[in-house]
């Protein structure tokens, strides 16, 4: 996926349905790094909707975790999941 010309078509992003990534792949769970490096980046704006607070959903094993967890403090918007 394109992250860099998906930002410079849309200034918020919402992602609803966050999960735990404790539970997700490796894989995914750098997928998801990687897009918020972008956004960060790119200096666009996030709203993360989940069914818990967001440090809760932000296990893991990918090594980038604890710079992704920073990054967010500074994205994103945090509410209850829709």
């Amino acid at each position: 996926m394109d992250y860099l010309e998906l930002c410079r078509r849309f200034y918020i992003w919402i992602i609803d349905a966050l999960p735990d990534l404790a539970n997700c792949s490796i894989a995914t769970q750098q997928r998801f790094i990687n897009l918020i490096d972008v956004l960060y980046d790119q200096d666009k704006r996030l709203i993360l909707l989940g069914e818990r607070p967001l440090r809760e959903h932000l296990g893991g094993d990918a090594i980038d975790l604890a710079r992704t967890r920073s990054r967010l403090g500074q994205l994103v918007d945090v509410g209850p999941a829709l």
